[in-house]
């Protein structure tokens, strides 16, 4: 249980890190309709909470087959 006290709290660290540190948002664009956008760009972002969600159900999906093959072999 202690292995998973440092993973759970080391990805809780990291998240809080990356959301903290992101880039800075983008400047409005000029007035007057001018300015296009990046070529490249996806037609809709990944805002960060679809991020974080993502990440905790692996985390989660990952306890629970550690807790089943810890039951499993006792």
């Amino acid at each position: 249980m202690e292995k998973f006290k440092k993973i759970f709290y080391g990805l809780y660290a990291t998240l809080l890190t990356v959301h903290l540190y992101k880039a800075p948002p983008t400047p409005p664009p000029p007035p007057g309709g001018v300015g296009g956008t990046t070529p490249e760009a996806p037609a809709s972002p990944i805002d960060m909470y679809i991020v974080y969600l993502g990440v905790i159900a692996i985390f989660f999906i990952l306890y629970h087959f550690y807790k089943y093959r810890e039951r499993k072999t006792v």
